[in-house]
């Protein structure tokens, strides 16, 4: 799960370029194909380590997911190169990387010293959101017109 919470901003990063693009028809397609992928190799992995146990079916699963996840950010990054003639700084890929990383650290010790119930789950969501912001805030990873466009988007909704 960590390598997840570490690539899903990238991911978001990347999807959001072909949305913005208006290049949905490609990220359909590479969407697709990752699901593809993941139900393949779910079906194959659960399959076969299903033998050795409970606990190793499980990991075939959230490996399948992993190896597809994988292949989703490879094929938008090959895409991205390839479409758009742009290349993304590993600058503005590591700040978002680094407060998911710290986010994870905070609410990882969170539920170490915290029982989960329904109110201290709404807290621990409130946590992860407010600590990632402030961290990226922190970090310059958002700045002024970032804020700016969060609130004219909030705004007109």
């Amino acid at each position: 799960i960590s390598i997840f919470i570490l690539i899903s901003p990238i991911i978001e990063i990347y999807s959001s370029l072909f949305k913005a693009k208006e290049k949905t028809q490609t990220l359909f397609i590479i969407i697709f194909s990752s699901i593809i992928l993941n139900i393949i190799l779910n079906y194959v992995l659960i399959t076969s380590l299903i033998n050795l146990g409970q606990n190793y079916a499980i990991l075939g699963a959230a490996s399948a997911v992993l190896i597809s996840q994988l292949f989703y950010l490879s094929i938008l990054m090959l895409k991205t190169k390839t479409l758009f003639k742009i290349k993304v700084s590993k600058k503005l890929l590591l700040k978002p990387i680094f407060a998911t990383g710290i986010m994870a650290l905070i609410l990882y010790l969170y539920n170490i010293y915290v029982d989960i119930n329904l109110f201290t789950g709404i807290l621990e969501i409130l946590l992860g959101v407010v600590s990632y912001l402030a961290i990226m805030f922190w970090i310059k990873g958002i700045n002024d017109d970032d804020i700016k466009i969060l609130k004219n988007s909030f705004l007109k909704n």
